[in-house]
């Protein structure tokens, strides 16, 4: 008598060989990508600048990343691009650390090097802005309809300035200069924005070097919390989507998605992420010249928000014809957040241990011995979390809570339009004496 395997043991065999599919499968796909990751991992940006560079940034309690990076760092860009490329405008206002000290010994060593720069330093606070409120609506200004942010100096019935429309004003100052030279006949060809955090010089040409220069913008990828990228407000893939997790390969849409697997510029729709490299034409257009902005103070009563580093996107007329990117091998580090609050100020003397904390994130992302920054045990739980979430999630561009408001909003009045949509969220954030916060 033959022995037949039983329904069991034939369902345990099919199994166990499906398992091992999966597994070698798995191991082809991690290995192949791994290597392409490896293989184009750090590469080298030329030598040899030619372009005009204007360089903003809005340093804020950065009094710790300023001594021990930010200073150092931006006289390194100022050596690699030459010091008459280049142009460094910095708005500051508020800061309750030592930030303004730390500005002024940047702006020496700027002067030395024959830099031209403008260099604001306002002594308005926040605690002045809400001391500050109207009694009646104005722009930027919206009326708090709940309780519970009276600890805040926040009211329900009081105007509150919303944190994107402020901060959009504040860039654009940092801006002027630039319009300024541009009616004097010097313009620049590109707009660096630079936020607080580590980088090198390299990673600057690298950044400005992407694609060849052709692109509307260019951003690095930041990170916090390595292998998590910080910046998710602003980021919006190349169909518009936000970003499906913060760790590798990040994105819903194929293009983006694949782009970030082989480790090339990575086309989407909007980003900031630390560094952002633009070409300086969309600011000097005759027909729309380009502005940061808010979003409607009619629409943000709705409680919804778009980041002004998302909106500068959608509005950026030089998009659709050279892409906006993020260049995967450009990968800056924060200094962890909890550095920045009031309560750390009697350590920062201690500036060698705050140099290795702020540069521990920088470091995650650039690991020794040309090996890729998505180690290979990465890759692998990458491709599969990010399937299975594109396959669990029907994903939206707005939500539908965003997408009822919006269509309230278009209806309350003729003629209204939102081409900034993809960036709005059901949120309001409001400036507070110390910082900022949701309501």
């Amino acid at each position: 008598m033959l022995f037949r395997p039983s329904r069991h043991i034939f369902r345990s065999r099919l199994l166990r060989l499906a398992i091992l599919i999966f597994l070698i499968w798995t191991f082809l796909e991690a290995f192949y990508i791994h290597r392409n990751l490896t293989a184009t991992n750090n590469s080298q940006p030329r030598r040899g600048n030619t372009e005009k560079v204007f360089i903003a940034g809005l340093p804020w309690n950065n009094e710790i990343i300023l001594r021990t990076h930010l200073i150092n760092q931006i006289r390194d860009v100022v050596h690699a691009l030459g010091a008459g490329n280049v142009f460094i405008s910095i708005y500051e206002n508020g800061s309750y650390d030592g930030t303004k000290d730390a500005l002024r010994d940047l702006h020496r060593e700027l002067e030395e090097l024959g830099v031209r720069t403008r260099f604001v330093l306002d002594e308005t606070s926040h605690q002045d802005i809400v001391k500050a409120r109207p009694t009646s609506p104005q722009e930027g200004w919206i009326k708090i309809q709940q309780t519970g942010f009276e600890k805040f100096d926040v009211h329900k019935g009081d105007y509150a300035l919303r944190r994107i429309h402020y901060l959009a004003q504040l860039r654009n100052k940092a801006l002027e200069p630039l319009f300024e030279l541009s009616e004097k006949g010097e313009k620049f060809d590109r707009v660096l924005f630079l936020n607080d955090v580590v980088f090198t010089a390299d990673d600057v040409l690298n950044l400005l070097q992407t694609r060849d220069g052709e692109y509307a913008a260019a951003c690095s990828l930041d990170f916090e919390s390595p292998p998590a990228f910080y910046d998710t407000f602003a980021l919006r893939d190349s169909e518009g989507y936000p970003a499906l997790m913060q760790t590798w390969p990040f994105f819903r849409s194929s293009a983006s998605r694949n782009a970030a697997m082989t480790n090339q510029p990575i086309p989407i729709r909007s980003c900031w992420n630390g560094i952002v490299a633009m070409t300086a034409a969309a600011f000097y257009s005759p027909t729309y010249p380009l502005r940061f902005r808010g979003v409607p103070d009619t629409l943000a009563a709705h409680h919804m928000e778009g980041s002004e580093c998302c909106l500068i996107h959608a509005d950026n007329s030089f998009a659709p014809s050279l892409g906006t990117w993020i260049n995967p091998n450009v990968r800056v580090g924060y200094c962890h957040a909890d550095l920045h609050k009031p309560e750390k100020a009697k350590f920062r003397l201690e500036w060698d241990v705050f140099k290795g904390l702020c540069q521990m994130n920088y470091d995650a992302v650039h690991p020794s011995g040309g090996r890729s920054w998505v180690g290979m045990g990465r890759v692998a739980w990458g491709l599969w979390e990010n399937r299975v979430r594109r396959w669990v999630t029907s994903g939206e561009v707005v939500s539908s809570k965003v997408a009822k408001g919006v269509k309230a909003w278009v209806e309350e009045a003729e003629g209204r339009r939102e081409p900034g949509e993809m960036c709005l969220v059901d949120e309001m954030h409001v400036i507070e004496p110390h910082g900022w916060l949701h309501v």
